[in-house]
């Protein structure tokens, strides 16, 4: 094979190359075609024999693990019969909620100060309150008080402002900068307003989205009827 493949190779330089051309590739490049055609068969042998081991194995890692999802138990599973008895997923949703081994800035979190954003379509209120004692208020603004007015108020840029302004306000009557915030409607300065808030200089902790949800029972009021 390799004495049809060297003879090719000077046939060729023949027909396109000089007589001293020639000469030269006899002597030294007709060995080094040679060593990189060699070269080339037995990496060609090795990747041959070593692809399909690779495969296998990897075709034994995935039927290994289809064959234990596929044993797991996905039915119901009695509280009684339950053996998980500590952890985050051992407690219930209101337990949870509380947060009790959560530590920010050596205030407990159900201590932390609540942020208060009622969205409205047409207006956005922040209020920041004590947890311990509600009627102490660090901040209470609205988009008119920082200067919107008008349809301006519904504004994503009225939102961000007075988020900003609410928590600058807080700070300096001595607020701890981690914070609660709780949400309250669908206006548009739902989230424009907690950007206001970081970047007022708080660290938002949690955000806890608090709108109520009408069910079938309490329908919402028709439609004004269209007079011409």
């Amino acid at each position: 094979m390799l004495t049809k493949l060297a003879a090719g190779i000077l046939q060729r330089c023949t027909v396109l190359y000089s007589d001293g051309c020639l000469a030269a590739l006899q002597n030294g490049s007709i060995q080094v075609t040679l060593n990189s055609a060699l070269h080339t068969v037995s990496g060609a042998r090795k990747l041959s024999s070593s692809t399909p081991k690779k495969d296998q194995v990897i075709l034994n890692l995935v039927d290994k693990q289809h064959e234990s999802v596929k044993n797991q138990n996905f039915g119901p599973i009695l509280l009684n019969e339950s053996d998980v008895s500590e952890g985050h997923t051992a407690k219930s949703s209101f337990e949870y909620a509380k947060r009790e081994d959560l530590v920010f800035n050596g205030i407990p979190y159900k201590k932390l100060p609540i942020v208060k954003v009622n969205a409205r379509w047409n207006n956005t209120l922040i209020t920041v309150r004590d947890a311990d004692d509600p009627e102490m208020m660090y901040s209470n603004l609205s988009c008119r008080k920082v200067g919107y007015f008008n349809a301006s108020k519904k504004t994503e840029l009225a939102g961000e402002t007075t988020g900003a302004a609410a928590a600058t306000k807080a700070l300096e009557r001595g607020c701890p900068d981690h914070v609660r915030v709780k949400i309250y409607g669908i206006g548009p300065g739902r989230r424009p307003s907690i950007r206001g808030l970081v970047l007022g200089g708080f660290k938002v902790v949690s955000i806890t989205d608090v709108t109520p949800i009408t069910n079938e029972g309490l329908s919402q009021r028709p439609r004004k009827i269209r007079r011409i």
